[in-house]
This record gives structure tokens, C-alpha cells and sequence, in this order.
């Protein structure tokens, strides 16, 4: 289905970051070396659902939101974040274009505690978009139901890659008789990119490194944060109470990112899949529940106080 193609080194460079998939990691990675003032980190309408009260959010984090693609700097050599291919296709058009999936599920879980260990300070920089996070403090299910997270949580991989796409709602779900159709949009925007990766393929580093044509370092960044007591949860409780909801929440993203697998991967894909979604369940259980906090110690106390210096990018 992806060819890569051609690294063009004189064009810019632009990371379409999908929220919870090592986009932290490669960000750092891929702008070591580049001059501050050509790297661009930006957010765009398709990470908000239909939140429109962008005069309630600080100057400081408005100004990185672009709502219209003449919003993004002209003269950027690399451009990364939230931001979605359309946007970026257009006020880019020759730009070299890549993008990397997780395992659907192992996404979901992961966005949804990293929301949920926004502490009070960090919702003060989002303005009325806090309530939004402020949802995950409920329990997965209700989460997943959210219409406020609804971007999030619906298939969320997929409606980035197609946004505006007039059969994806802002605020409410993709209705499964469009599945098809929007899979057809999907199928066709990775294959305008020029570089898609997976974060279970053991082999990204090297790939990445040589369709740059340089060497790529991606080390761990933006790892869990360990969970205030009062919000702690039984992660494998929440993980079955809501199989249902996430296995119809994931349908389509699990459909692109399973396909990507079979060519990427010497693995097969569900066994990976699988994999990965309990990696993900069996780290969190680590910061998300009340015992390990209390024996983790000094080390667990610090990572908190980090977390709670400002905000960082998911």
C-alpha cells in the first residue's frame, strides 16, 4: 500500500504527529542539528473536535494553534505537532510528508491516563478547553463516551489523517455505515506521505535514519506520569469494563494500522497488537494505581514534580 519514497533534502520537513504515538521522541530526534528559528510546533483544529473558545486559552499556547493553514510560518524547515496532513499538504505542497501509527488500543489507554494525570496547574494553561482533560477523571468508560473527546477517542488515528472529511463529525461518532468511505480517504492520504512508520516496528530507527539519510537517534520521552493518589485507578479493571466500547471506538484505526503491520512487521500483526496493549496496561499499572506509587519512592515523588513544572508535549 506505502512505498517510500525519496527524502528531498532541500525541501521542508513535516511531522504529522497522531497524540500518544512517540511523537515527542521523534520531534527531538528529528530537529537535533536544525536551527531554532526554522522549527515550527504547532496544533491545529483537528486535535480540538468542535472546541471553538480558543480567545479562553493563554497567549503563550494560542499562539501555537493554527486555525487556518496561512497560519503556519512560511519560512519553517521543520515543522511538527498535532497539526493534520490537509493542513499542513496545503501550505506545504512539496514538503516531505511522514507519519507514524501505534497499536490502536495501547493509544487509546495511554491517552487517556496521560489526560488524567493533568494536575491543577497544567489545566490552568488550557483554558476552557480543561474540561475536555478534566473528563478522563472518570472512569475509562465514561471517558470513551465523552462527546467533548470524542476526537480522541473515535477512531481518532483516522480522523486525523482525513480531516475535514464531511462524514467524520466534530462531535460525535463515526457512523459505521461510512466505514468504508472513509477508510477509501484514509487509504489515499498515507499515500501522499512520503514516510509512514509504526512504533511497534523494531526497525523504525534504521528506517527513518535511512530515508534521512543520516543517522536517528529516538530515545524514551514523555513516559507516564504517575497518577496523584486520589485519581488512581485499577488499570486491567477499567481495560475489561470497557472492551466493548474500545473495540468499536477502534475499528477503522485498527483496519489501517493492521495493514501497515503486515508489511512492516516480521511479526504477526494481532500477536504484536497484542502485545503492545499490554506493555501499555503493565506499564500504567505501574503509576496508575495507589500500592506501587506508595513503594516507587524518591524516584516516582520527582518524576511528579517534573510533571507538574508546565506542559509537555503528548
Amino acid at each position: 500500500m506505502h512505498v517510500v519514497k525519496a527524502y528531498r533534502p532541500d525541501a521542508p520537513l513535516v511531522f504529522s504527529h497522531i497524540p500518544k504515538a512517540a511523537g515527542t521522541a521523534l520531534t527531538v530526534a528529528l530537529s537535533r542539528g536544525l536551527p531554532k528559528h526554522d522549527i515550527a510546533v504547532r496544533v491545529d483544529r483537528s486535535t480540538f473536535g468542535d472546541f471553538d473558545a480558543f480567545e479562553t486559552l493563554p497567549r503563550s499556547l494560542r499562539r501555537l494553534i493554527v486555525l487556518e493553514p496561512e497560519e503556519l510560518p512560511r519560512g519553517a524547515r521543520y515543522i511538527s505537532g498535532h497539526v493534520a496532513p490537509s493542513t499542513t499538504m496545503s501550505r506545504y505542497p512539496g514538503a516531505n510528508h511522514l507519519t507514524v501509527l501505534r497499536a490502536p488500543c495501547a493509544r487509546m489507554l495511554s491517552h487517556w491516563l496521560f489526560s488524567r494525570a493533568h494536575t491543577a496547574l497544567m489545566l490552568r494553561a488550557w483554558g476552557a478547553y480543561a474540561e475536555t482533560i478534566r473528563s478522563s477523571r472518570g472512569s475509562w468508560s465514561d471517558f470513551l463516551d465523552d462527546p467533548r473527546a470524542v476526537s480522541h477517542n473515535d477512531n481518532a488515528m483516522v480522523r486525523f489523517l482525513v480531516w475535514p472529511h464531511p462524514l467524520v463529525p466534530a462531535a460525535g461518532l463515526i457512523d459505521e455505515r461510512h466505514d468504508g468511505e472513509i477508510l477509501a480517504a484514509a487509504w489515499a492520504r498515507l499515500d501522499e506521505f512520503d514516510f509512514v512508520g509504526l512504533v511497534e516496528d523494531p526497525h523504525l530507527e534504521d528506517r527513518l535514519g535511512a530515508w534521512l539519510g543520516r543517522p536517528l537517534e529516538l530515545q524514551r520521552h514523555n513516559e507516564a506520569r504517575p497518577l496523584p493518589r486520589s485519581r488512581a485507578v485499577d488499570v486491567r479493571a477499567e481495560v475489561a469494563a470497557a472492551s466493548d466500547r474500545l473495540q468499536r471506538l477502534s475499528r477503522l484505526d485498527r483496519v489501517v494500522w493492521s495493514r501497515l503491520a503486515e508489511e512492516l512487521l516480521e511479526s504477526d500483526p494481532a500477536a504484536v497488537e497484542e502485545a503492545a496493549f499490554e506493555r501499555t496496561v503493565a506499564r500504567y499499572e505501574q503509576v496508575g494505581a495507589a500500592g506501587p506509587l506508595r513503594r516507587a519512592g524518591l524516584r516516582v515523588r520527582r518524576s511528579g514534580r517534573r510533571a507538574a513544572n508546565g506542559l509537555r508535549a503528548s
